[in-house]
């Protein structure tokens, strides 16, 4: 076809779908990313919501609070504490409150955590490292055959509150979701005859039933 031969039907169709400077394929995959995109600040919107209602309704962040953020590594913890910093810059005229993030490293076989450090230095807050080597306390002192589980966050229970008194904290948040909340409370009726929880400790995302993940970095 000549340059002066005007374009086909179907050939101008082709030619107005390509976006100026782009291939088809780097259009869809910028458009998949949009949604992606879009979809992170609707997760985060609602997040957000649930944690603030949580936190203030019931008085789980309060003046001159200094909460201490217990970060495990896992999605919901770091969500917790992205979340607390991201309300602590909305409400700083209002409820003034200071974070510092806090993670038990208990010395597991191959565990690495330095990602986890470098998150936290990106997370730009005041944060703390607690190395503290009880797996091989649980592992000597529980009987064969029997799991670690209770006598593992007993010890962390004890070097959390500890490590709080030590830094001046009012308050231990953890990243406890309402699904937890709801099988700690059956556990307990169940195994122990008792209503109880963790005392001195709050759980911003309580109002939350399930566990979507933030849009944060990966800390594994």
């Amino acid at each position: 076809m000549s340059t002066n031969q005007s374009l086909s039907g179907a050939d101008t169709d082709r030619a107005q779908s390509w976006a100026p400077g782009q291939e088809p394929a780097t259009q869809k995959m910028e458009e998949g990313l949009n949604e992606e995109r879009a979809e992170a600040k609707r997760v985060q919107s609602r997040l957000m919501k649930n944690l603030r209602r949580a936190s203030l309704d019931f008085q789980m962040i309060e003046p001159g609070d200094h909460i201490m953020v217990c970060v495990s590594g896992g999605k919901d913890s770091a969500s917790l504490l992205w979340l607390l910093l991201e309300l602590q810059r909305k409400l700083r005229r209002q409820v003034d409150f200071t974070i510092t993030a806090v993670h038990l490293d208990q010395n597991q076989p191959g565990y690495d955590g330095a990602p986890l450090e470098r998150w936290l230095q990106e997370m730009d807050c005041a944060f703390k490292i607690v190395s503290e080597d009880t797996y091989s306390i649980v592992t000597e002192k529980t009987p064969e055959g029997k799991a670690y589980c209770s006598m593992c966050s007993r010890l962390r229970r004890g070097i959390l509150y500890t490590c709080a008194e030590e830094i001046g904290a009012t308050k231990i948040a953890l990243g406890h979701h309402g699904d937890d909340a709801i099988e700690t409370l059956f556990l307990n009726m169940i195994h122990q005859g008792q209503m109880k929880v963790t005392p001195a400790a709050v759980r911003p995302l309580a109002c939350i039933l399930s566990s979507p993940t933030l849009a944060t970095p990966s800390v594994h």
